[in-house]
């Protein structure tokens, strides 16, 4: 076949377009090679990462810090080692009931594994747990920084005393101090009154985060009703005082018992149980089974048994001339039998229904000579009062208190304390 040569130049540019294509397509260079092009699938890693959770948890009562961790899910193995590791820097013997711990653990398809573990024995330590690699764990004692500082409130009082103490930002345990100190003077079911006003001053301790953590060192409390004299007492040497330098425990309590409702006073009365009037011979309070009772003065127990009607029965020599007696308990305090000395404010009951009884309650009597007297016209057993000399120190340190409450008062008011109910008093610290 005869090549036309006219048509050479043609042909030749179509060659060459068509290899320009084919570099600018590589798969159509593929099909012209006859070679099948590849596809490389790509796998994604499977994903299993644990899920961490923090949980708080409290010690039962005879629990023991191996079975609270397996309770948690965690091994049997893990949480011998874990108690192991603890017993280094913290007594197992030393657990008490209601012990918080913080736990941070792993959750994933093999189960629960425990990472960190921390609980706080008390306010001066910190006791931390964790692993050591994947397998062992190690422990640590951390000692915590804490701060004293003196904090003053005042306030009104609306509903009852605790409440109204609380409401101010008062820690518990203070409050609690401020009633007792002021029950030898006081009747809180009658003398206290919507508006009357209060103030105290007392020591707390704050740890590294402004916390407070302690507050049990009542330094002067004082209390204002328009029905009655003010009443102000002081911390003096261990002890507290009126500001005219008579010891405060000197007289009866005049409710022997936390949070009480007075249910009945001394007097005639229609008996709950007989119908007919009779003398009561003593005061009844209402509060729950288990409240416990308190000695109304330092004293000798001389009985402390069942005794008849009473059911229950704690009766306790003052001196020469008062006794108190309390009944209807649900039971004894520790240590409490007939011969045992006790001291104004230790635990001798809790208040019970046994006896002749409607419902728990304590009846309480105060008994001069013998024969049972109406407990509010007892003032006290004695004139117990610091001496000339103590007076004027004591004097001069009532002016110190003063000073530091009111300089307290007139500063701004910081974080005061966890718990508190409502904000509507102030309150400072130093």
């Amino acid at each position: 076949m005869r090549l036309n040569v006219f048509a050479l130049p043609a042909l030749l540019a179509f060659f060459l377009s068509l290899n320009s294509l084919i570099a600018q397509l590589p798969w159509i260079g593929g099909i012209l090679e006859h070679k099948p092009q590849q596809h490389i699938a790509e796998t994604q890693p499977e994903q299993n990462e644990p899920v961490r959770e923090e949980r708080l948890v409290k010690l039962a009562s005879g629990q023991t810090i191996t079975s609270l961790l397996t309770a948690q899910g965690i091994t049997q193995d893990a949480a011998n080692d874990a108690a192991d590791t603890l017993s280094d820097v913290f007594s197992a013997k030393k657990f008490k009931a209601g012990q918080e711990f913080r736990l941070n653990l792993e959750h994933d398809a093999d189960g629960t594994r425990l990472v960190k573990l921390a609980f706080a024995p008390d306010a001066t330590q910190r006791i931390e747990l964790g692993l050591n690699g994947e397998e062992s764990f190690t422990a640590q004692r951390i000692a915590r920084e804490t701060q004293k500082r003196m904090v003053a409130v005042r306030g009104d009082i609306d509903g009852s005393f605790i409440v109204s103490a609380r409401r101010a930002g008062v820690p518990r345990s203070v409050a609690m101090q401020m009633t007792r100190t002021l029950s030898y003077d006081v009747d809180f079911q009658r003398d206290i009154h919507r508006g009357d006003k209060f103030a105290v001053m007392f020591e707390a301790e704050y740890d590294d985060q402004g916390d407070i953590i302690r507050a049990d060192n009542l330094q002067y409390v004082y209390l204002a009703s328009a029905k009655s004299k003010p009443i102000s007492m002081y911390r003096y040497d261990g002890k507290m005082y009126h500001a005219d330098g008579r010891d405060v425990r000197r007289a009866l309590l005049k409710t022997p018992v936390d949070g009480a409702r007075m249910s009945s006073g001394f007097g005639m009365r229609r008996h709950p149980v007989l119908g007919y009037s009779a003398m009561h011979k003593g005061v009844d309070f209402a509060a729950p089974t288990g409240t416990p009772v308190y000695a109304a003065g330092d004293g000798k127990v001389e009985k402390a048994s069942r005794f008849s009607s009473y059911g229950n029965y704690v009766k306790i020599r003052h001196n020469g001339t008062y006794s108190t007696a309390y009944a209807h308990l649900s039971r004894y305090g520790k240590g409490i039998r007939p011969g045992a000395r006790v001291t104004q404010g230790q635990v001798i009951g809790y208040v019970g229904s046994t006896g002749r009884s409607t419902g728990p309650h304590l009846h309480f009597e105060v008994l001069q000579g013998g024969a049972q007297v109406n407990p509010k016209k007892v003032a006290s057993l004695g004139t117990d009062k610091l001496n000339k000399t103590e007076l004027a120190k004591f004097q001069g340190m009532i002016k110190q208190y003063d000073t530091q409450f009111a300089s307290l008062i007139a500063k701004d008011q910081p974080k005061l304390a966890q718990n508190t109910v409502g904000t509507t008093a102030t309150t400072t610290v130093r």
